[in-house]
């Protein structure tokens, strides 16, 4: 059964990666806006420096969210052998056609009502503490993606800018390179020390304005290439953030309907107690207590688990654990285990 299977430290190490991950991603986000301001240096970029520190902010957050998805995936295996528990309290052969997963899971062996009910409790805590985590989650990405949204709508009207000053620039470098070309080649039918003396000035002067706009267009094109690959940065970054929001927003569909779930598995099995059941911890009360208060919970659970659980599988592909020994001496080749939606 549940019990013991998700102790303490492990939330809290959970708890902590998300805290490093928000940390990280306000870094990079900082760095991302320190760079699109209108009198930032571009040259003065360290972009092996930023990208690292981006890097390592994608994979802070990627590592959070996997786990919180394999654990999601997990509380899912542990929920089903709770039901399957339940069921057993009034049908002894519930799941024993079955050579599966959830066979082995139970060891074809009874509970309580009051272990069934002890389990549940264990997994609505690790359900609490999950949806406080994606509950912070979902308004610091949506913040930070308006925030990069901003910085890059700045980057975008600098690039304009930039590129009307570039095109300017390669006006004048081409004009001063025709007009050197045609001084070159000009002759004069009568020349005196004088008109060569003039000739040569302007020569010069020619030459040196043509080398400033050669300079000054070379400097607007690193300047340019250097504001592309920020922009680049800035939106791979936002994509990163898109795609966390998405992720926060299916695991958070699928946590509500398996709370519900927990929650109706827990009434039944207190129903089914001869004891009166212990006190809740605080934030599996606060569990119950939205249930009661929802009108439409347990309404259409199995369909509206399904789609979820769907929608899960879509956004999230998360590598099915091991699978667990046999402990059935009849079963030779175990099956696969199969995720189906549960229902009271």
């Amino acid at each position: 059964m549940a019990h013991g299977h998700f102790p303490e430290r492990d939330i809290a190490q959970l708890r902590r990666l998300l805290d490093d991950a928000c940390k990280g991603i306000a870094a990079a986000e900082a760095a991302l806006a320190h760079h699109s301001r209108p009198e930032a240096r571009l040259t003065a970029i360290n972009f092996p420096l930023e990208e690292t520190l981006l890097g390592e902010a994608v994979g802070l957050w990627s590592e959070w969210r996997d786990r919180v998805a394999a654990l999601l995936r997990q509380l899912d295996t542990q929920t089903a052998a709770a039901l399957l528990q339940y069921e057993r309290l009034f049908d002894e052969t519930a799941g024993r056609q079955s050579q599966g997963f959830l066979r082995r899971r139970v060891h074809l062996g009874n509970a309580a009502p009051e272990a069934i009910a002890l389990d549940v409790v264990e997994l609505l805590s690790v359900s609490a503490a999950l949806d406080r985590m994606l509950g912070e989650a979902k308004p610091f990405l949506a913040l930070h993606h308006r925030v990069c949204e901003a910085h890059l709508q700045q980057l975008v009207t600098r690039r304009r800018q930039l590129d009307g000053e570039l095109d300017e620039a390669g006006r004048r470098l081409s004009s001063l390179k025709a007009r050197t070309h045609e001084r070159a080649s000009a002759t004069l039918p009568q020349r005196g020390p004088s008109l060569d003396a003039i000739s040569e000035e302007e020569r010069k002067e020619l030459a040196l304005d043509r080398q400033a706009a050669e300079v000054k267009d070379k400097m607007l094109r690193s300047e340019h290439e250097t504001l592309l690959r920020l922009m680049t940065d800035d939106e791979d970054f936002l994509d990163v953030l898109n795609s966390g929001i998405a992720a926060v927003n299916v695991m958070a569909a699928k946590l509500a309907i398996d709370v519900e779930q927990r929650v109706a598995l827990l009434k039944a099995a207190n129903e089914q107690s001869a004891t009166q059941g212990e006190d809740l911890p605080a934030g599996v009360e606060d569990l119950v207590a939205a249930f009661e208060a929802n009108l439409l919970a347990g309404h259409d659970m199995l369909l509206r688990k399904q789609a979820a659980d769907e929608a899960f599988a879509r956004r999230l592909e998360v590598a099915p654990s091991p699978r667990e020994p046999a402990v059935d001496d009849e079963e030779d080749v175990p099956a696969a285990p199969q995720q189906q939606p549960a229902t009271i």
